[in-house]
């Protein structure tokens, strides 16, 4: 019999579905952009625009992750995640520290040096882990398994392929555009922020983290400014109404300004569009009026400090005497201020230095004009070397820190720092520099290379006061920590663990100034000498501490509120500005006190002292004028006198913040100052003569130069008549 064997037929087993990389990347950067918006800001219609750029970036990474072997898809989608995982967790960290945000190109010049300060960061680390966890750990982990398991990574077949997910991709853009022309072109607009001002907290916000990094990225490869478009600002007079008495007829009240041919500027630019677009603007402006201050300082030594952290609050008779006393019997100004700019120390330093705002995010201001060269015309180091004198900078940290052994000399500066000029003071445990360094050695240190060269300009940028506040991290908390203690039960104070750390780093900076002060009364030039001195930011990762120091909850801007000194112990009474100013406003006024040639309509600050509008502008526009403190960030009006403003008066004020910010980048970005210094005014022998009258010992050796000369001169023509 035969037994024929039938064969069924194995059931074949269904495809492993698998997810493509374009869905996974969609579902990485939704979750990431969606998640970090609702953390930091809370759910807002603004949302759209970053829901799509993570599609289009999606689709973008998706097919780069299906152009190579599947081992190499596999690889580069790992690194893809872990690198957008990190990023948004930088994001976080960084505003944690600096309580602002950064651009990725924007800081990676200057990151090495950051990270010195890696306690700082973990810290932040510690006390963001759950964000941390959202935003890295659980997607990091997520997306390492699906890329492995459920992601089909493997190269694409067909061209066709690339070519319909390209198509995709250009779609999704041009959505995203459509979105962005819908929302409108106000300020702080997803079209402003997109096409002209590159603000760097606005635009997390608005385009979100992914959106903002790529448009850094554009401009920094194709060498665009992150601000263009220049408003027009109104001619009218919107400072606080006072009545001012009737100028003195030997006053002159004409405007700080120098005569400027602007065509033969534009014309050496080679008809460059935005020069041109400067030279309008600024040969529009009227410019300061000159005041009864103007030349007070004619003349002078100057001493100009920028004090590493320091607040207004940390002040007090009793414990910070020197510093009172600069404070109270100097220029006394009322209603300074120290917004947080972007940089932090070179941010401060800039504005300070300049008169004008940091570039928000797409570089270091303060990095660039050093490597770059660019002409430093009006700031306080060039005018000095323009006039004569002994002009020195110096730094009690490493003297190349922040490229500062580079931009300095660039302003003018022989620059000084250690491992240049300056010896740390060693701790004697360890065979380490002690961290920070004392602003008293500095002094010490560095006026015996000036007090001989008058005239002299001297800049310090101090360490002292650097975080972070504790008795053990900061040698100057643990040097001044029993000053502290006294002065806190003397008083009856009962600060948080930081403020007193805080107020004891910063103690040192008192008895540097009552060293500072002392020695140029012992050398006989106090009264001839005026002292300079602004933070170059407030304690930004510890803002718990000027609450403690103010005995209150500080509001958004009076957390930035601080002391400005333009002190001279030749000065017989206090001057009391009782007007709203900041830091931008450092440079002009001090060039109008020593009576420099400058041009106010070139720096975006103005002078202080002058009739001009009060105006202080903070980084995420906010502002203060004379009559209303607007907040941008909950889009809020606070009247500062009977007089109600609308959105008649606020507007213009917003169009003048942003113009700040583009006026501030153009002029470097453009190196606008190398065609005007062509055009500047020859010293004249009446202001060389007023340096000289005061000081008569100087005067005499250059009557003796100039007799020797004569007698030189003599001879030689004695002798060619002989031959």
């Amino acid at each position: 019999m035969e037994i024929t064997v039938i064969q069924i037929p194995e059931k074949k087993q269904p495809p492993k579905r698998q997810f493509s990389t374009v869905v996974y990347f969609w579902v990485l950067l939704l979750y990431l952009e969606i998640l970090f918006h609702i953390l930091m800001f809370g759910f807002s219609l603004t949302l759209i625009y970053p829901i799509l750029f993570s599609l289009f970036l999606g689709e973008i990474l998706g097919i780069l992750c299906r152009l190579f072997p599947k081992r190499i898809n596999q690889i580069l989608m790992i690194a893809l995640t872990l690198f957008f995982c990190a990023l948004f967790c930088a994001e976080i960290i960084y505003k944690e520290v600096f309580s602002t945000y950064f651009l990725l190109f924007g800081v990676l010049s200057i990151a090495g040096q950051a990270m010195d300060f890696m306690n700082i960061v973990i810290q932040a680390m510690i006390t963001c882990l759950g964000y941390l966890v959202l935003l890295f750990f659980v997607p990091a982990g997520v997306g390492i398994y699906a890329t492995v398991k459920a992601c089909a990574t493997s190269a694409y077949r067909k061209i066709s392929h690339i070519l319909l997910a390209l198509l995709s991709a250009v779609v999704l853009y041009l959505l995203m555009l459509l979105a962005i022309f819908a929302g409108g072109r106000g300020i702080g607009s997803a079209y402003e922020l997109y096409y002209n001002s590159l603000s760097v907290d606005d635009a997390i916000q608005v385009l979100g983290v992914d959106a903002t990094t790529f448009l850094n990225g554009r401009n920094l490869l194709t060498g665009r400014s992150s601000s263009s478009s220049i408003y027009e600002e109104s001619g009218d007079d919107l400072s606080l109404e006072t009545v001012e008495e009737e100028p003195e007829e030997t006053i002159d009240t004409s405007p700080n300004i120098l005569d400027i041919d602007f065509d033969k500027i534009i014309e050496d630019s080679g008809d460059d569009k935005d020069v041109k677009r400067l030279c309008e603007y600024i040969e529009g402006k009227d410019g300061t009026n000159k005041n009864e201050y103007t030349g007070m300082f004619e003349g002078y030594n100057v001493i100009w400090l920028t004090a590493e952290g320091f607040s207004g609050y940390c002040m007090s008779p009793e414990f910070t005497p020197t510093l009172w006393k600069m404070a109270s019997e100097g220029f006394v100004f009322e209603h300074y201020y120290s917004p947080e700019y972007y940089g932090s120390t070179t941010g401060g330093e800039w504005s300070n230095l300049t008169g004008t705002v940091p570039n928000n995010g797409n570089y270091v201001s303060m990095s660039r004009s050093g490597r770059e060269g660019l002409d430093m015309l009006f700031t306080a180091g060039r005018q000095s070397v323009r006039l004569g004198y002994h002009t020195t900078g110096w730094h009690n940290n490493t003297y190349n820190y922040y490229y500062r052994d580079v931009d300095f000399p660039n302003m003018g500066y022989e620059w000084f720092g250690s491992g240049q000029g300056y010896d740390p003071i060693i701790n004697e445990d360890t065979g380490k520099p002690y961290w920070p360094q004392s602003d008293v050695e500095l002094i010490k240190q560095s006026f015996p290379n000036y007090v001989d060269e008058e005239p002299f300009m001297t800049y310090y940028m101090t360490v002292s006061g650097h975080m972070d506040y504790t008795w053990g991290g900061n040698a100057m908390s643990g040097k001044n920590e029993e000053a502290v203690r006294e002065y806190a039960e003397e008083n009856g104070l009962d600060y948080e663990e930081k403020t007193p750390a805080y107020l004891a780093a910063n103690k040192e900076l008192d008895l540097a100034m009552e060293e500072l002060l002392n020695d140029l009364e012992d050398a006989g030039i106090a009264d001839r000498t005026v002292i300079v001195m602004a933070c170059d930011h407030v304690p930004y990762d510890d803002m718990e501490v000027l609450d403690d120091l103010a005995g209150k909850k500080l509001g958004f801007t009076q957390r930035y509120k601080n002391a400005l000194f333009i002190y001279s112990p030749s000065m017989e009474e206090p001057v009391v500005v009782d007007k709203y100013c900041c830091s931008i406003d450092i440079l002009p006024t001090v060039s109008n006190l020593m009576g420099w040639d400058y041009d106010s309509r070139m720096l975006v600050g103005q002078d202080a002292l002058s009739d001009s509008e009060q105006f202080v502008m903070f980084p995420n526009l906010s502002f203060i004028s004379g009559k209303a403190i607007y907040n941008a960030e909950k889009d809020s009006v606070k009247n500062l006198t009977s007089e109600k403003v609308d959105d008649d008066y606020i507007q213009p004020m917003k169009e003048k913040a942003q113009n700040w910010f583009t006026i501030s980048d153009l002029l470097f970005s453009t190196d606008f100052f190398k065609y005007v210094d062509d055009q500047m005014p020859e010293v004249s022998e009446e202001t060389q003569q007023r340096i000289l009258e005061l000081r008569p010992d100087l005067e005499e050796e250059v009557e003796e130069t100039e007799e020797e000369t004569e007698e030189e001169t003599e001879e030689e023509s004695a002798e060619k008549d002989k031959e």
